[in-house]
């Protein structure tokens, strides 16, 4: 599979955003509830409660997995903290022991399509928008369905960011290999319902060919043919990792799953799935590459 990497196809254009704050650096303590995490700063004596931007699982760890691992971890500070509860939000973690970590794993999902949506306006993924000024932030769709964003007035482009993905397995910390073991002989934990995933690609689907439908009746109304050489709609799926995650391969278990249903129509439908890697730290975030998922229908071309 051919990777466009961001340093050639974005030659001079910002491939980088830097944080106006710098992150913070901590350890996760516990996550009491979906919404909280205890961490314990670092300098700092006690621990303090910090908003989770995730209300599901994290790299499939539930609220009692994350009790005693020590997860390093990046910390915000948002500029209206006045008018919160926490002072902190947790923007990623990390699987190795504190003080030895390599690899940060993002885990604000809004932030990272804020992120795909900076990367796009820079002109950094051309191959999905050309001309930035026509891009705009999130547009209601169908009845009350509301999409990342939306292109030329004609394409969508939807950003999820599966933090199930997170190969927790390959971590080097001795108290998560140790958490993993003791999983082995127990129940497996479910995945997180597929509704919202399925009910955007539904729309994406019915958007798509319901453009195409237009255009098809307007070219036979004006010239007596079809619009195949003409600029078509499209609609665009983006995988996005804050990590430089492996190409996306769909699971054994997706042709009998709800949301593999979804995806095989998307799919037949035409719409178009690529996969976004970006690497966080507590200064920023960097683009690393981008490319279109082959087995989703092949790599499209520019605009």
């Amino acid at each position: 599979m051919k990777a466009f990497e961001a340093s050639r196809v974005a030659a001079g254009l910002p491939q980088r955003l830097r944080f106006p704050v710098p992150l913070v650096s901590g350890v996760i303590e516990k996550r009491p509830n979906r919404f909280v995490m205890e961490c314990h700063l670092d300098g700092q004596q006690e621990s303090v409660r910090c908003h989770v931007p995730v209300t599901g699982k994290v790299a499939g760890l539930s609220y009692k997995d994350m009790q005693g691992l020590q997860l390093p971890c990046l910390l915000s500070t948002p500029s209206n903290v006045a008018n919160r509860k926490t002072q902190y939000t947790v923007e990623a973690l990390a699987l190795e022991p504190q003080g030895q970590v390599n690899t940060w794993y993002g885990i604000n999902q809004s932030a990272s399509t804020r992120y795909i949506g900076h990367f796009l306006s820079a002109g950094a993924i051309p191959e999905i928008v050309a001309d930035a000024g026509q891009l705009v932030a999130e547009r209601k769709v169908g009845k009350s369905t509301r999409i990342d964003f939306v292109y030329a007035q004609r394409d969508l482009i939807e950003v999820k960011t599966p933090l199930a993905a997170i190969p927790l397995h390959t971590s080097t910390n001795p108290l998560v290999q140790q958490m993993l073991h003791s999983r082995q002989s127990g129940k497996q934990s479910k995945g997180s319902h597929p509704s919202r995933l399925t009910r955007h690609l539904g729309v994406m689907v019915d958007e798509l060919e319901q453009q195409r439908l237009i255009l098809d009746s307007a070219a036979a109304l004006d010239q007596g043919t079809s619009t195949s050489c003409g600029q078509q709609p499209r609609s665009i799926l983006v995988q996005s990792y804050m990590y430089d995650a492996p190409a996306f391969r769909r699971p054994t278990t997706f042709p009998t799953s709800l949301i593999g249903l979804a995806v095989e129509r998307a799919r037949l439908a035409g719409v178009e799935l690529w996969q976004v890697n970006m690497a966080l730290d507590p200064e920023g975030v960097t683009l690393l590459k981008y490319f279109p998922i082959a087995e989703f229908g092949g790599a499209p071309v520019a605009q």
